[in-house]
C-alpha cells in the first residue's frame, strides 16, 4: 500500500486544472482567430487575387504580337493570340477568370490542346476593347483595354480598368 501525504492530491488537482485551463485557452484562441481570419481576410484575399490577375493579363498582353494576323479570336469577352508555337487566351466563365494556354483551332472555334489556369475567382464579367491601325497594307493592334467587374460585394473596387499599348508595349 502506498503512502499518501496530505496535500499531494490538492497539488495534483491544481496542476491538472491549470493544464486544462491553458489548453482550453489555446484552443479558444485558435478557434476565434480562425473564424475572424476567414471572415475578414476573404475580401482582402479576393482583392489581391483580382489585382494579381490584372498584372498577369497585362504581362501577357505586353508579350502579345501587334500584327492582327497573329490573333485568332478577338471578341469583347474573349481574346486569343499566337505566342510562338502556342496560343494564349483569356475569358470569364462562371465567375472565374481563366487563362488558357495551348492550341486553338480557328476553323472549329475550340481548343484542341489546352491547359486552363484560374487567374481569379469572383469576376462577374470582363470586357475587351481593341484599337486597330492600318500600316502598309497590314493591320496592327495598337491598344488593348479591358475592364473587369467583381462579383464580390465586399470588395471596394467593383470595376477595374487597364490598357496596354501593343505598338510599343506600354502599360497605360
Amino acid at each position: 500500500m502506498k503512502n499518501f501525504r496530505e496535500g499531494f492530491f490538492l497539488i495534483d488537482f491544481l496542476i491538472y486544472l491549470g493544464l486544462l485551463a491553458f489548453i482550453s485557452l489555446i484552443l479558444m484562441q485558435l478557434t476565434v482567430s480562425t473564424i475572424f481570419n476567414n471572415k475578414w481576410n476573404f475580401p482582402i484575399a479576393s482583392s489581391l487575387c483580382l489585382l494579381n490577375s490584372f498584372d498577369i493579363l497585362s504581362a501577357d498582353l505586353k508579350q502579345a504580337p501587334s500584327l492582327l494576323n497573329h490573333w485568332k479570336k478577338i471578341t469583347d469577352r474573349e481574346l486569343i493570340w499566337t505566342s510562338g508555337d502556342t496560343d494564349i487566351g483569356w475569358r470569364v466563365k462562371n465567375d472565374i477568370l481563366l487563362r488558357i494556354h495551348g492550341m486553338f483551332n480557328m476553323s472549329r472555334d475550340q481548343w484542341t490542346k489546352k491547359t486552363k489556369s484560374i487567374a481569379s475567382t469572383g469576376v462577374r464579367s470582363i470586357h475587351f476593347d481593341i484599337e486597330k491601325k492600318k500600316i502598309d497594307n497590314n493591320y496592327y493592334i495598337t491598344l488593348v483595354s479591358w475592364h473587369m467587374e467583381s462579383s464580390h460585394n465586399l470588395i471596394s473596387f467593383p470595376l477595374l480598368h487597364r490598357s496596354v499599348a501593343l505598338e510599343n508595349k506600354v502599360l497605360l
